[in-house]
This record gives C-alpha cells, sequence and structure tokens, in this order.
C-alpha cells in the first residue's frame, strides 16, 4: 500500500468548474464526475453528478486519480 499524504487544497466552487459524467457510471444512480479544469494545478476533482452543486468535492492530485481511473480499466475492482 502507498504513503499516505496530507494535501491542503482550497475549497473548490463547483459553479466555476465543468463537471462531466463518467462514462464508467452506470445509470441514475450512483454517477462519478470530475473535471479537466483543475488539471493544470494538479487536482481532479471527483464530485457525485445527481447532487449537482450540493455535492461534496474529493480534491484527488492527478497522479491518484490517473492510477484509480487505470486500476478501473484493468478490472481490479469488483463490480457490483
Amino acid at each position: 500500500m502507498g504513503a499516505l499524504i496530507n494535501v491542503t487544497t482550497p475549497a473548490i466552487d463547483l459553479s466555476k468548474i465543468d463537471i462531466f459524467k463518467s462514462s464508467y457510471s452506470g445509470g441514475e444512480n450512483g454517477c462519478v464526475g470530475t473535471s479537466r479544469d483543475l488539471l493544470s494545478v494538479g487536482l481532479a476533482p471527483v464530485v457525485d453528478t445527481t447532487l449537482g452543486l450540493d455535492s461534496p468535492v474529493l480534491p484527488f492530485t492527478t497522479a491518484a486519480f490517473s492510477s484509480f481511473v487505470e486500476a478501473v480499466k484493468a478490472g481490479e475492482f469488483p463490480v457490483l
């Protein structure tokens, strides 16, 4: 398991970035979204698209998010 790091990020205002729904999100429930707008500062915010602007934001580093996406593509997570 990788080392945990403490990352302090400023609040992310969802009304100021474009969120898109993941192609891996299925149906109407459990939709995950992210944005490309903060990649230049090393962040990939993850949100629940069903909550809109009220969604909490999980600010992943781009490296962590990239590793997660590769693991999903490789089938490392069971389908629920």
